[in-house]
């Protein structure tokens, strides 16, 4: 038995780099994806080749682009035609649009940005299942069940690989000799950006390969989620007749709870449609019926929000998924994978619509919000020849809905009408009061550069965060705050007192504001007199970087030493 058991070990381990060789042969563009941002990330990490909204554009064009290129690969194998040229042409309309994509995509500088590639990331993932034996329609329920499984136990040995890695430079480190941190991050790379992405290649299904249900998905489904499911529903109705008694309108967040319950309904009552068992087919029978409810009361909660306070991208979202719930309900109780792909198909195009566009979540919450906006001015007589006047009768309610409209733009990356100006100070004296706007604009920066030159000190002091004495020179720093100056005493005699302000503005001077990563001396501070000279060295420092006289809000540094 023993040897048998190290006979199958023996052959998986030498059968193993043919399988990555078939798997880069099946999707080759995919795994140059990935080999590709591995370099970039590996580049960035030691070298410090791009700004940070390149390297962010490309690292998400690339992710991208390993979905995308296997998807056009299943669809080839889908439909017959893997002859090299219909290969080429694929590709070709793929990097098409991914370069498009690479040129609207700018880079995560707010939360719309990162709401919009969410929606882009799951539209490409539903292409990639719904690429799947398209042909022939068969057994997709079984394939979507079988790519579940894959990234997880992908993403599960690319874990346990990581834990291996880290341990053997651990002890390398511990044991032998000392090892940069940056070996750490290394390890990461490889084993999610490598390692990960070709072992999910290596299992996709391919055409009519015959294997069965996946048995922990049938577990998880059968056992888990449809008992979850059906206690939520009952709680769900229970809400429904409280309301029905009570006569009351339901609470705002009651969309997004529906739009939630509806999300995790219909994919698994896609995914038990192979299910044979009586308590499946019941289920697939009767919940239908029952999400038609939820779906006209999620409506009336989003369309009564909307008239009472206008398109938010949260509104908006809801009202595009339950027009997704509603169409998917119906191919639902359509047997079969042709029609439950419609639902996928429909689902990323909704995402798509949903991310950019004049019709997009975003460009309609600015439309919809813009409008309430100027209607509120209108009304105040605050509008005159296209600029913002102040009113000396606004009522306290308008005043406070103006704040807050404008709050939430702020908060929300919506751009507002041209006439509304930017800065607090001006807006204060075009609307006759403060806004106070809630828009954070302070700037995180940092670098990676650890090794800078210095001489002429005689001391290095890391932890500021506790007082810090020198007996010898009878030398004392207090333990430092946030807001607190810089203190050096010698004895009873301050011998250096520096503003936190100070500091900022002298490194506001020097960094590049338009890039999170600087070069290490641009994140220093020096400081010089007749009894001391030290030297500030920031790791990261967060700089408002539109408050020139007082900038600094929060950094990490060491201080550098030499009393004279």
């Amino acid at each position: 038995m023993k040897e048998g058991f190290f006979k199958k070990i023996s052959q998986r381990f030498t059968a193993f780099p043919k399988r990555i060789m078939d798997t880069f042969l099946r999707f080759p563009l995919s795994i140059l994806c990935a080999v590709a941002l591995f370099a970039v990330s590996d580049l960035e990490e030691h070298f410090d080749l791009f700004s940070n909204t390149i390297f962010q554009r490309l690292a998400v064009v690339l992710g991208i682009g390993i979905v995308l290129f296997a998807a056009g690969e299943l669809l080839l194998e889908s439909l017959g035609a893997k002859r090299l040229k219909f290969r080429i042409i694929t590709g070709a309309v793929i990097y098409v649009v991914l370069q498009g994509y690479y040129f609207v995509f700018q880079g995560f500088e707010g939360s719309r940005d990162g709401a919009q590639f969410a929606m882009i990331a799951g539209a490409v993932i539903l292409i990639g299942l719904f690429a799947l034996n398209t042909k022939t329609h068969s057994d997709f329920e079984k394939n979507a069940a079988r790519i579940i499984t894959r990234v997880a136990s992908s993403g599960f040995f690319a874990g346990v690989l990581l834990l291996g890695l880290v341990a053997v430079v651990g002890a390398i480190d511990l044991l032998l000799t000392e090892m940069d941190e940056k070996w750490f991050i290394e390890m990461v790379q490889i084993c999610f950006i490598l390692f990960m992405p070709t072992m999910l290649l290596m299992g996709l299904p391919e055409r009519d390969d015959g294997v069965s249900y996946p048995k922990p998905v049938s577990a998880l489904l059968t056992y888990v989620i449809l008992p979850v499911i059906m206690i939520f529903t009952v709680v769900l109705y229970a809400y429904y007749i409280k309301l029905a008694v009570t006569r009351s309108f339901p609470i705002g967040e009651l969309g997004g709870v529906s739009l939630a319950f509806l999300g995790a309904c219909i994919p698994t009552l896609i995914l038990i449609t192979p299910f044979e068992n009586r308590f499946s087919r019941v289920l697939r029978n009767v919940i239908p019926y029952v999400l038609i409810p939820v779906i006209a009361l999620l409506f009336f909660t989003a369309i009564r929000q909307i008239v009472l306070f206008g398109v938010t991208p949260p509104r908006y979202l809801v009202i595009v998924g339950g027009f997704v719930a509603l169409v998917s309900t119906a191919l639902i109780k359509i047997r079969g994978g042709r029609f439950q792909r419609i639902a996928l198909v429909i689902t990323a195009a909704a995402l798509i619509i949903s991310a950019y566009g004049p019709q997009s979540a975003y460009e309609m919450t600015e439309a919809s919000q813009n409008m309430r906006f100027e209607r509120l001015l209108v009304k105040n007589d605050m509008l005159k020849d296209g600029k913002v006047v102040p009113s000396s009768n606004i009522s306290s309610d308008d005043k406070e809905e103006i704040k807050e409209l404008v709050r939430y733009c702020d908060r929300n990356d919506l751009e507002m009408k041209e006439y509304v100006p930017k800065d607090n100070t001006a807006r204060k004296e075009a609307f006759g009061f403060d806004i106070d706007s809630y828009k954070s604009r302070t700037k995180y920066f940092y670098t990676n550069e650890r090794a800078v030159k210095v001489s002429g000190y005689d001391y290095i002091i890391e932890d500021l965060y506790n007082s810090v004495s020198i007996p010898e020179l009878d030398l004392n720093i207090p333990k430092m705050t946030k807001d607190e100056n810089i203190i050096i005493k010698i004895g009873n005699e301050t011998v250096c007192d520096i503003s936190r302000q100070e500091i900022g503005r002298e490194i506001l001077k020097k960094i590049d504001t338009e890039n999170e990563k600087q070069s290490a001396e641009s994140m220093t501070y020096d400081y010089e007199n007749e009894r001391i000279k030290i030297r500030l060295a920031f790791g990261n420092i967060s700089l408002d970087t539109d408050n020139r006289e007082n900038p600094y809000e929060y950094g990490d540094f060491t201080l550098l030493l030499k009393v004279k």
